[in-house]
């Protein structure tokens, strides 16, 4: 069982109390306040410079503890790790991308893990008929909650429900055209529909795009998914010649 500790540092306290309710379930992980204890050091959106002058500002350590070195006690990871972890439900090795990079690393050129740099593949064209889009693609994950959230506003059948089902739709194609699966939310610069004024909810495809990377799911769509009004409409809809207005 591996020791960890949750850095606050650009983690709010409703996620890192999250995080460490299911660690603490999970068999294979062990919380702690005390980061001198832990083994494994979590953080989100920094390098490890950050996070141990972070821990110092905030009394955390003292002043001769030194972690910015190779420390072979301790592991420096993003949250992106943890969160696989508990997806697959076991221990996964750290991959590069995983560890927490030095500042001087960056500077000199080194992407940092928790900003992959965008592949030229992802500069897609914005019309859907002009890209290649395998049927069993890498982010299916992300496309199923994107076709709930579509299903249920053509189920709604309000005055925008053609218009919101559409910019969820389009959102889902692009992401499913992609020849890579999304890791990181920087992946999703420039995607047609997702990253792009073109679309009328980028705001609201990338903020669940977001929230499936970090917490494995998303709130809404699970919400909308387990509701009897989506399930009935789904179930009655699925009879042809039914639809919503019907």
């Amino acid at each position: 069982m591996e020791t960890i500790y949750f850095v606050s540092r650009r983690m709010n306290k409703a996620r890192k109390d999250h995080l460490t309710k299911i660690a603490n379930k999970s068999g294979f992980f062990k919380v702690t306040t005390d980061v001198r204890e832990a083994s494994i050091v979590i953080s989100q959106e920094s390098n490890r410079e950050e996070i141990v002058e972070y821990l110092r500002k905030n009394k955390l350590i003292t002043d001769d503890v030194t972690m910015v070195n190779d420390d072979v006690t301790k592991q420096f990871v993003d949250v992106s790790w943890f969160v696989a972890c508990m997806k697959e439900k076991s221990l996964l090795p750290m991959e590069k991308h995983h560890k927490l990079q030095f500042k001087k690393s960056i500077e000199e050129g080194v992407s940092p893990s928790k900003k992959p740099r965008l592949d030229e593949k992802t500069r897609m064209t914005m019309y859907a008929c002009q890209r290649t889009t395998p049927l069993v693609h890498y982010n299916q994950q992300f496309t199923d909650a994107l076709e709930i959230l579509e299903e249920n506003a053509l189920y709604r059948g309000d005055s925008n429900a053609e218009a919101r089902a559409l910019s969820f739709r389009r959102g889902s194609a692009s992401l499913k055209a992609l020849h890579h699966k999304v890791t990181h939310v920087e992946q999703l610069a420039n995607i047609p529909y997702v990253d792009s004024t073109n679309s009328s909810k980028i705001g609201h495809c990338k903020k669940v795009i977001k929230e499936i990377l970090e917490e494995g799911f998303s709130d809404e769509a699970e919400g909308i998914a387990n509701s009897e009004f989506y399930k009935s409409m789904k179930i009655f809809c699925g009879i042809f010649g039914v639809g919503p207005n019907t």
